[in-house]
């Protein structure tokens, strides 16, 4: 009987101990740094169509992104150019960006989507700066570029 007696005083006394261990062995205490700070804005991993797209028809163009990121200051930060009547239709969708046609689009124009620094990630605010995406609905992109002659350059033709 007193055999029988210690050995369940034993077992107790070792199931408080791994009880004990378990409870304070099992992680380390401390404040948790979540790793080092994200300083790097969102990076565009496909475009669909492609950017400097020509003889374009699509009603939408989608853009994947490499992390989750928000539209800042939509009214102030995107235009398009030539402008629309109605200003395209911005969705943010996960890691995609899906930008809706709501006019046509005119013929043998070349369009310059500019996003300024609209496009941030989530979690730092990181943006991309000066983000543009260019097509053409004809065959050719413009180059809008100027040639200016000045009277010198008109005299030594």
């Amino acid at each position: 009987m007193a055999k029988s007696g210690i050995n369940r005083i034993l077992s107790i006394f070792c199931c408080f101990l791994i009880g004990i261990s378990l409870f304070y062995g099992c992680g380390t205490p401390g404040q948790l740094t979540g790793g080092p700070k994200d300083t790097k804005p969102p990076k565009v991993l496909k475009m669909e169509p492609k950017d400097l797209s020509t003889n374009f028809t699509a009603k939408k163009i989608v853009i994947q992104f490499d992390e989750y990121f928000k539209i800042n200051n939509q009214q102030k930060e995107f235009s398009i150019s030539p402008e629309l009547e109605r200003q395209p239709e911005l969705k943010v969708k996960k890691k995609f960006l899906e930008i809706n046609f709501m006019d046509s689009l005119e013929k043998n124009t070349t369009y310059t989507l500019n996003f300024g620094k609209s496009i941030g990630d989530i979690n730092e605010g990181n943006v991309i700066k000066n983000f543009t995406y260019v097509f053409s609905t004809g065959p050719t992109l413009d180059s809008l570029s100027c040639l200016l002659y000045t009277s010198d350059a008109a005299d030594e033709r």
